[in-house]
């Protein structure tokens, strides 16, 4: 049995060396290069969390401001009520969501025993107006707004919470309405009981309802009992759409996905529940004597 080992020669051996020498010195070319990559990578990712974050806090500052700014408006729009009254000479209370009779509160027996309805007088026109005239106001300031800043945010917000405070009980009223039902009726079907025969102002509360459950007809048939409302629906949608569409242009950075952009547009529909909820507790604390 015999053994044979090869032994590398001299030209492989060369050859090896060669390799290995070459595979170094591209390292030293490539490892710039590579670095270059890596940080770049990592100056991206973090860009990106710096963005999230940057959204996300945008879209806290905006439910803040809508949250708070939403209910000063409702606020203004009672007090609005309460003013009209005045000067008609009526007497009532009014805080952040109801009118009633003086010195009482909603908690109070006979809240609004006292109150009569009488069709569009400054009482009870007032409250959609002073609401009608912010939106466009706030709206037509927001349309020359430029800057991309927090006071942009502010005008925006008031614009949206003055559309939405009379277009939101628009939709509230005309989602029964549809089926034939009229559970409640709004400042704006209220303005209108002047124009639907066979309704005899002034009225008490507890018979406009008796009339409202058992003979919706009478109202709904009638097609001026929707007068107030059209009018109400059209200002609250054009200034609402006019904002939003200022509000994505101005703060086009901060919304560039289009999920920021529904959740920045829903926020202020969301939030109603959380706000008439505030303003109905609000509306026992705090009550304005006219």
């Amino acid at each position: 049995m015999s053994m044979y080992i090869s032994l590398p020669n001299v030209a492989n051996t060369q050859l090896l060396i060669n390799l290995h020498n070459s595979i170094d010195n591209g390292s030293i070319f490539l490892r710039p290069i590579l670095t270059k990559i890596s940080e770049r990578t990592k100056g991206e990712a973090t860009m990106s969390i710096q963005s999230q974050t940057s959204t996300t806090r945008f879209l806290l500052y905006w439910t803040a401001l809508i949250f708070v700014i939403f209910i000063l408006v409702w606020f203004l729009h009672e007090s609005a009520h309460g003013f009209g009254f005045w000067l008609e000479g009526t007497h009532v209370s009014t805080g952040f969501n109801l009118v009633g009779a003086s010195g009482k509160a909603p908690s109070d027996p006979n809240f609004t025993v006292e109150l009569l309805n009488q069709g569009l007088t400054p009482g009870l026109f007032f409250g959609p107006v002073i609401t009608w005239i912010m939106a466009i106001a706030f709206t037509v300031i927001l349309l020359y707004r430029s800057q991309a800043n927090f006071l942009s945010l502010i005008i925006g917000a008031t614009a949206v919470s003055s559309a939405l405070m009379r277009l939101i009980p628009m939709i509230i009223f005309i989602i029964p309405a549809l089926s034939g039902s009229l559970p409640n009726l709004q400042d704006e079907q209220s303005m209108s009981l002047g124009l639907v025969a066979g309704v005899h102002l002034p009225i008490s509360d507890a018979a406009l309802d008796q009339l409202t459950n058992f003979n919706p007809s009478l109202f709904l048939a009638n097609p001026s009992f929707y007068l107030w409302f059209l009018v109400s629906i059209v200002i609250s949608s054009i200034c609402l759409i006019l904002s939003y569409r200022q509000l994505y242009k101005l703060f086009a950075d901060q919304l560039q996905s289009r999920a920021n952009k529904i959740i920045f547009g829903l926020i202020p529909v969301i939030l109603f529940i959380p706000i008439f909820g505030t303003v109905t507790f609000l509306d026992n604390i705090l009550r304005i004597n006219w």
